[in-house]
């Protein structure tokens, strides 16, 4: 067994079993990915293979080369508009890492995150009650004022500063950080009525409301990954609030937002605040204005694509790429398994992929079904031993 792949997985760091020359075959992996994400940059299938090759970086001698690539996909006028954002996101990932904070702040502010925020909470989300309980912020749509939260009165504050890389630390913030519910307001203002898709990561279930309008209601329960969410609606002229709500169950609890055109491209002609202050039109002005999206309005989704691609051509190839992209994007809730559900079909239906067995084995949450997979991994790669 010989030429068994050693891959690590796209969510925990996970080492299958080592043999001579797998830095070799780790090598020929990455190369494949790294070929793979410029020649499909144009379709979200790409975003898979960023973070295959990213994943597979602790085989190589250093990131210079993804670096390079993430930067070219990133400045691809041909590239798909999610691809050049996940590139964007990931590659401003290496450069803190590094210590290269300017130039991360430089990428990341040209993806368009919301940064300046204030924040009111805890609320109570004991056995996830607190998603469909509508406390005051979102009954009344208050911007000011104090409340009843969980074990103490809470009032609406800023952030002190603008958030780094559009990370709202709602635990840094807020106390009690679990089993609780929070809310995050920030002011937007346009210069003309825009419709515009608000991508997002949550940790964890969420609701969005654009002046006073639901636009978003997602009750998973799961970790945040970059743009998980895509939800559409309205930016009308002059100034506008978004009312954000996150629940959680388990430590980190945060959320990251960003704003867009329907294509996926960053929205432009716009300024952010956090003060009621500084918004120079009254609560009842803004709430009278329509949050919800265009009729008809049809928005660019890495996810919706790759269903599509998934339905309408149903073989191993769409269903491992739909499972490796959905185990990336956690955009379920934690007690469902549609990821795992997809690259086990993938896996049977490609049964000598050894490839498609250990990314299933990745996944897997039970320690029995991970081995088996593994054990599936060494049975397909016998015959090329």
């Amino acid at each position: 067994l010989m030429s068994v792949r050693n891959l690590f997985s796209l969510v925990v760091f996970t080492t299958v079993t080592a043999a001579a020359g797998a830095a070799q075959t780790s090598s020929a992996l990455y190369r494949a990915e790294m070929s793979a994400l410029w020649e499909q940059r144009a379709h979200p299938r790409a975003i898979v293979s960023i973070y295959r090759a990213e994943v597979l970086l602790d085989t190589q001698d250093g990131p210079d080369a993804l670096e390079k690539l993430l930067a070219r996909v990133a400045g691809a006028q041909d590239a798909d508009p999610e691809v050049r954002a996940h590139a964007t996101s990931r590659l401003s990932v290496l450069y803190r890492a590094q210590g290269r904070i300017e130039d991360a702040s430089r990428l990341e502010d040209g993806l368009g995150f919301i940064r300046l925020w204030r924040v009111v909470g805890p609320f109570d989300d004991e056995n996830k009650q607190g998603f469909d309980t509508p406390f005051v912020p979102e009954s009344q749509m208050e911007w000011e004022g104090t409340y009843d939260g969980k074990g103490h009165s809470v009032s609406w504050r800023a952030l002190p500063r603008p958030t780094e890389a559009g990370l709202v630390p709602l635990d840094q913030m807020l106390t009690p950080s679990e089993k609780t519910a929070g809310y995050a307001l920030a002011f937007i203002r346009v210069d003309r009525d825009t419709a515009c898709v608000l991508r997002g990561g949550y940790n964890e279930a969420h609701k969005l409301w654009v002046n006073g309008d639901l636009v978003a209601s997602r009750k998973n329960y799961n970790g945040r990954a970059f743009d998980q969410y895509a939800e559409a609606c309205t930016l009308r002229k002059g100034w506008n609030a978004l009312l954000v709500k996150v629940c959680n169950q388990d430590a980190g609890w945060n959320f990251v937002l960003r704003l867009t055109d329907p294509a996926g491209r960053a929205l432009t002609g716009w300024r952010g605040a956090s003060d009621p202050a500084e918004v120079n039109e009254s609560r009842k002005t803004i709430l009278a204005k329509d949050g919800a999206p265009p009729k008809g309005l049809v928005i660019h989704d890495a996810e919706s694509v790759l269903r599509a691609d998934e339905k309408d051509r149903p073989t191993a190839l769409t269903r491992g790429i739909l499972g490796q992209y959905l185990t990336i994007q956690k955009s379920f809730d934690r007690s469902e398994d549609p990821n795992i559900q997809l690259l086990r079909q993938a896996a049977e239906e490609a049964a000598h992929d050894e490839d498609l067995w250990i990314v299933l084995g990745d996944a897997e949450n039970d320690a029995n079904r991970r081995r088996a997979a593994y054990q599936k991994a060494l049975d397909a790669d016998a015959t090329s031993v």
